[in-house]
């Protein structure tokens, strides 16, 4: 039997021919992981890109509601503070409204709509390190729109407290203090979500997201129809989504994009 022993190298050049050969090697292997962990991302990215579109779709049609009713809201209420104040001994009732959708529930003006306080699909994507993979700058806008859900819901009121005044209270001075002080806070909450909604809407221009704005738009007023058609009738103020959009995306951390 022939046994046949490995031949030496014959000198410096085939010693690195053969390293260059390993490195070779070794670089294609990684190239070949790289680019399949570069392929695997691309995919969570783009699969993350469409559950990010219904959570923001639907923060964005929130966020037009609120900045269309937010100047009625302010101004029903700045109505019900003057009449806390001008009232006797005894608080003049005021007439509740029922709540839109109908839910069972009576307000003493109308439904007033927050922003839903949960942005899930963010929240899993930060998670599972998906986010990450996104540009800088869409990383930078989902945050900002983050930052304002958080921000609106911790800014809400309770206006179950609210509805006592559709009783004639005896106001003394403890009762008046009471009401007009939840009044002011139910005022700052509708202001600070609707500057939340405004900014909101304004940082939807920096992520690369399949929103049909307009139409989101229509839908989300044709729903409130009939809180708008009230606030004409009473002839309180509507807000302009459009406008409220213009004024944030000037600003320095919303640079403006043209809407789909």
């Amino acid at each position: 039997m022939h046994v046949h022993v490995p031949k030496p190298l014959h000198g410096w050049k085939a010693f690195f021919n053969e390293i260059l050969v390993i490195v070779i090697g070794v670089l294609i292997a990684l190239g070949l992981e790289q680019g399949v962990e570069w392929a695997h991302w691309q995919h969570k990215v783009h699969d993350g890109r469409e559950r990010l579109a219904i959570d923001v779709a639907r923060l964005f049609s929130d966020s037009v509601e609120i900045t269309t009713l937010a100047p009625c809201w302010t101004a029903q209420l700045a109505t019900l503070k003057q009449q806390v104040l001008t009232s006797g001994t005894t608080l003049t009732p005021v007439p509740l409204v029922p709540s839109v959708p109908p839910i069972g529930r009576e307000h003493v003006i109308d439904d007033f709509h927050h922003l839903m306080g949960v942005f899930p699909s963010y929240d899993l994507l930060a998670a599972d390190g998906t986010l990450a993979h996104f540009s800088p700058a869409e990383q930078n806008m989902l945050s900002a729109i983050r930052f304002h859900v958080e921000r609106s819901s911790h800014s809400e009121s309770d206006y179950a407290n609210l509805v006592a005044m559709a009783s004639p209270l005896p106001l003394d001075p403890a009762t008046r203090y009471a009401l007009v002080a939840e009044i002011v806070r139910a005022t700052d909450s509708a202001q600070t979500n609707a500057s939340s909604a405004g900014q909101l809407m304004a940082a939807t221009l920096r992520v690369s997201l399949a929103l049909d704005r307009e139409a989101l738009a229509a839908k989300a007023l044709a729903a409130r129809a009939s809180q708008i058609e009230h606030c004409r009738k009473l002839g309180y103020p509507l807000g302009d989504w459009h406008k409220m959009v213009g004024f944030y995306a000037t600003r320095s951390q919303f640079p403006e994009r043209k809407t789909p």
